[in-house]
């Protein structure tokens, strides 16, 4: 259980000409709002952008969403709970993701199949190898370009998000779930170069620029652009 599994191989990967960048951490990361961050800033400078989210990002994931993360107080088993995550995303990436590729515009996206190895896999003790497989399935071979994990204490993730008021049944999670969740993370990141490992506590405009000056880089990359630094 401690090896860490790759999502894929580089030569399994989905042929895609856009930009695919993700965002991963714990329950009160504050990945969301960096995510919206740099959609507003990619936006203000005229890039094709879509921004989206797992679960529930596509047409039937909504009450896929309700099943997994929703507010209920029934019981779900764990293989149940992976391949509802797994059904999401290949609706997901048939009818959002990979369009929205294939017209060349970077997508962004709250969660991915880190998430499914990390929380099913390190989290709920599913075989690893089995997830990464049925990752690649469900996903179609499709890896992010880019991932930002941004990491923080288990116990101030679950602070953060106990400020908020009602909490979602993975919310209520303890903390020795998201203890090995974040083990999880930072073990995929010790084998993937695209997984960008950030300071959560950090100040959240020092925050939004180291992820902007990540972003740009790639984009310079891909398509010989120069981007602005963000002020």
């Amino acid at each position: 259980m401690d090896k860490p599994v790759s999502p894929a191989s580089p030569s399994s990967k989905t042929s895609k000409k856009g930009i695919f960048i993700t965002f991963e951490g714990i329950e009160g990361s504050g990945k969301t709002t960096q995510l919206d961050l740099l959609y507003q800033t990619l936006k203000t400078k005229k890039i094709p952008v879509v921004k989206t989210f797992e679960p529930g990002g596509s047409s039937h994931g909504e009450k896929i969403r309700d099943l997994v993360i929703g507010f209920s107080q029934k019981k779900i088993s764990k293989l149940t709970e992976l391949f509802l995550f797994l059904a999401d995303r290949t609706q997901h990436v048939q009818e959002i993701i990979l369009p929205t590729l294939s017209k060349n515009q970077i997508v962004l996206c709250d969660r991915f199949s880190d998430s499914t190895l990390t929380y099913q896999g390190y989290g709920r003790g599913i075989d690893l190898d089995l997830i990464a497989k049925t990752n690649l399935a469900a996903s179609f071979n499709l890896v992010p370009d880019l991932t930002f994990f941004l990491d923080l204490p288990v116990l101030e993730g679950l602070r953060r998000v106990r400020k908020r008021g009602k909490l979602n049944r993975m919310d209520k999670e303890t903390v020795f779930f998201y203890e090995k969740v974040r083990k999880g993370y930072l073990k995929l990141a010790e084998g993937e170069k695209r997984i960008k490992v950030l300071d959560a506590l950090q100040d959240k405009k020092k925050l939004q620029q180291e992820i902007f000056q990540q972003t740009s880089k790639l984009l310079s990359k891909r398509f010989n652009c120069s981007l602005e630094r963000l002020t």
